[in-house]
C-alpha cells in the first residue's frame, strides 16, 4: 500500500454499470444481520455483489447468513478478529469496482447505490480527483422508525478541512473506489473506535468528495453493543486516530495548524465528556489539561473548570 496520500489512481471507465462490491462486517447479529443483507440484495442497481464476513459469532450468525447463499460471498474467521479486520477481509476478495461498507444492524434504501453510483460516475469521467460520493443517513429506533436529530451541513468537493472538526459520513453512507481503499491501507486494525473516521481523513486528504442530498441508509439506535459507544474503548484510544493521520500527512503545510489545532481540541473536549459522565476523574484531568493548551479559553469556562476542581478533589479523597 502506498503512504503517498495525494497520488491520484488512473482510471479506466470501460463499463456504464461497473460492478459495486456492499461489504458487510457481522459479529453475533442473528436478529439484525438478516435485514441488512436483504437490503443489500434488493437495490434497484442491476450489478451488486454482497460479501458478508462473519467475525468469529458465537451464536446463530453464520447459519442465518447460509440461507442467503448463493446470492451472497459468505466468509467465516475465527476468532473474532474486529470490525476492520473484517471489513479489509471483505475488501480482498471482492471484486467491484466501487465498495459500500454497511453495519449489520443497518439497512439500505432501496435506491442507495443507484444514486450515489450515478452521481459518482458522471463526475469519476472527467476527472478521476473524485472519489467518494456520500448521502444522507436516517437515524430510526429499533424498529426502523425515523426519530428526530439535528440537522448538519454537508459540503462537495476539498472537504477535509471541514471533516478534521465536524465529521460528514457514516459507515453505510458513502460509496468509494475500491482502488482508493487500497491505496490508504484500508482500515486500521489496531484501532478500537473510530477507524471509520481516519479513513474518510485519509479518502479526504487524497480526493474530492461528492454530496448526494438523499437519505442512502437506515441507521438504527438499539440496545446492543455497539463499538463506537464503548465508552472505554474511546477513553483508552484517546487521540491514536488523528496521531496516525497527522503522522502520514507528508505535507504539514497542506493543512492549517489552526484546523490541526481544533481537530484536537474537538477530540479531548469529546472524550473528556465521556469520561466526566462516567466518573473517571484521572482521564477527565488529562483531557481537560490537553483541551486548554490547545485552545486556552476552556482553562476559565465556568463548567470545564468546576468538573476539573471536582475531579481533583476526588483524587485526593
Amino acid at each position: 500500500m502506498e503512504n503517498d496520500p495525494f497520488k491520484i489512481a488512473p482510471l479506466a471507465f470501460r463499463d456504464h454499470n461497473p460492478l459495486v462490491s456492499i461489504i458487510i462486517p457481522v459479529h453475533n447479529r442473528e436478529k439484525m444481520a438478516p435485514e441488512a443483507v436483504q437490503s443489500a440484495l434488493e437495490q434497484t442497481y442491476p450489478h451488486i455483489e454482497v460479501v458478508v464476513v462473519d467475525d468469529g459469532s458465537t451464536d446463530r450468525t453464520y447459519e442465518c447468513l447460509k440461507t442467503f447463499l448463493p446470492d451472497i460471498t459468505l466468509i467465516r474467521q475465527s476468532p473474532n478478529q474486529g470490525q476492520s479486520a473484517a471489513r479489509n477481509r471483505g475488501i480482498s476478495v471482492s471484486k467491484g469496482r466501487h465498495v459500500l461498507f454497511l453495519d449489520s444492524d443497518d439497512v439500505l434504501v432501496p435506491s442507495a447505490v443507484d444514486k450515489l453510483k450515478r452521481a459518482l460516475t458522471r463526475l469519476e469521467q472527467d476527472d478521476p480527483g473524485w472519489g467518494v460520493a456520500y448521502g444522507k443517513r436516517l437515524t430510526c429506533d429499533e424498529s426502523l422508525n425515523p426519530l428526530k436529530t439535528r440537522s448538519r451541513d454537508y459540503f462537495t468537493g476539498h472537504i477535509l478541512d471541514r471533516m478534521l472538526t465536524h465529521p460528514l459520513m457514516h459507515t453505510g453512507t458513502y460509496l468509494v473506489r475500491k482502488a482508493a481503499m487500497e491505496e490508504i491501507g484500508g482500515f486500521r486494525e489496531d484501532l478500537a473506535v473510530k477507524e471509520d473516521l481516519l479513513v474518510h481523513l485519509l479518502l479526504a486528504a487524497r480526493y474530492k468528495f461528492c454530496f448526494v442530498d438523499e437519505v442512502v441508509v437506515k441507521y438504527r439506535r438499539h440496545r446492543g453493543d455497539r463499538a463506537r459507544d464503548n465508552t472505554f474503548s474511546i477513553i483508552e484510544q484517546g487521540t491514536k486516530h488523528l496521531d496516525q493521520f497527522f503522522a502520514c500527512h507528508p505535507s504539514a503545510d497542506r493543512i492549517q495548524m489552526k484546523r490541526r489545532s481544533a481537530a484536537y481540541a474537538a477530540e479531548h473536549l469529546q472524550i473528556g465528556k465521556f469520561a466526566w459522565r462516567s466518573g473517571l476523574a484521572e482521564d477527565y484531568l488529562i483531557h481537560w489539561k490537553a483541551l486548554c493548551t490547545t485552545r486556552k479559553r476552556y482553562l476559565f469556562h465556568p463548567k470545564y473548570l468546576y468538573r476539573a476542581l471536582i475531579c481533583k478533589i476526588k483524587m485526593r479523597l
